[in-house]
């Protein structure tokens, strides 16, 4: 990394979330037409139309024509060309877990097996 302010990616990704990454890159080639090169993760925080708050995983894309602007910035992790899009305060969420799939959670964080 070549910038101090850059927080370490301190997750990995499950073989069911890079299943899920490849899919939802591949539907967002097909519907859009630009290439979703880089993988970006980050925490949100939601307000939903019922009034509930939530905060969970999110994952997005950095497309190829956005690439050299975000070069920098770029860690592998599970071999996936990650941007970790956080704040420090958002950080230890994600510390030593695995970012996971399924179709009733979506991206979740679990502990390692």
């Amino acid at each position: 990394m070549k910038h101090s302010f850059i927080i370490p990616a301190r997750f990995t990704f499950s073989p069911a979330a890079i299943a899920a990454i490849e899919r939802i890159r591949a539907d967002w080639q097909a519907q859009f037409g630009d290439h979703p090169e880089i993988v970006s993760v980050a925490w949100g925080l939601y307000d939903f139309d019922n009034g509930k708050r939530g905060e969970g995983v999110i994952v997005s894309f950095y497309t190829r024509e956005q690439r050299a602007e975000m070069a920098e910035f770029i860690q592998i992790v599970s071999g996936l060309e990650t941007i970790f899009f956080t704040i420090r305060r958002y950080a230890p969420h994600f510390d030593g877990k695995v970012i996971d799939f399924s179709n009733e959670r979506f991206f979740f964080l679990r502990a390692p097996a």
